[in-house]
């Protein structure tokens, strides 16, 4: 048998269901509040995110217009790898070079003009002004995008072309200062220590280097500079070095 509520109990009944919708709600406010701020501050990240996604867009596009000025640099370039049905993993066959710079030592990808065929250690313009062999520079290149073939040629060439501009690296051992209070541009040479530094700046004082068998000559066993050149600018292409001495870009 059912009991019923008292007739007394009607009241507390009606403010026990009148507190319960009251907290109800309370709780419902809350959460909504909750629902509020948790969009609010997402609405906030995602501008951010966007804001940062274009700074980075803008970057980017910066970085890019900077890698083309600094190709643009080059006068000359020396021919390091060219695959005349271009890359492999390609959708689109069109011949391809891959090149340094003579001047600044920048990795290039070169467009050459139809019917053009290049080879390694060929020296090509792509300065200014009519170019015969090169249509376009498609743009700069990191040293892990170059081919096998290429890595393999980049020494050679890296020293053909400092031999043919001695006069300019012996300018670097005449007129190289500090990089910082603790540090001589030297000290970045393979194979040159404190030692060494001392006798060079001491025999330059003296007069200029005319040559690097003239520096070798005149500073006791000094390591052949001509080849701690080389060996510097091949460490800046394959790696990402704080301070640079003959690499740009």
């Amino acid at each position: 048998m059912e009991v019923l509520p008292k007739q007394t109990d009607a009241p507390k009944v009606r403010h026990s269901i009148l507190m319960s919708e009251a907290n109800s709600t309370i709780i419902l406010q809350n959460r909504l509040q909750q629902q509020k701020v948790y969009f609010s501050s997402l609405k906030t990240l995602l501008h951010q995110l966007y804001s940062n996604n274009k700074m980075l867009h803008r970057q980017w596009g910066y970085w890019q217009c900077a890698k083309k000025v600094k190709a643009m640099k080059e006068e000359t370039c020396i021919i390091i790898d060219f695959l005349p049905s271009g890359y492999a993993d390609r959708r689109k066959a069109e011949p391809i070079a891959q090149a340094v710079g003579s001047s600044f030592f920048s990795l290039l990808e070169l467009v050459p003009r139809e019917g053009i065929t290049l080879k390694p250690e060929q020296e090509v313009y792509i300065g200014e002004g009519k170019r015969d062999e090169i249509r376009f520079i498609r743009g700069q290149l990191e040293y892990r995008d170059l081919t096998n073939l290429a890595k393999n040629t980049l020494p050679d060439v890296v020293e053909n072309i400092v031999k043919k501009n001695e006069a300019r690296f012996i300018e670097f051992f005449n007129k190289a200062g500090m990089l910082t209070p603790r540090m001589h541009q030297f000290q970045l040479l393979p194979g040159i220590g404190k030692k060494h530094l001392i006798d060079i700046l001491d025999e330059r004082r003296k007069r200029p280097f005319e040559s690097f068998a003239d520096l070798k000559n005149r500073v006791k066993l000094m390591p052949d500079p001509e080849k701690a050149v080389i060996r510097r600018i091949l460490q800046e292409l394959e790696s990402t070095e704080k301070h640079k001495l003959f690499v740009e870009g």
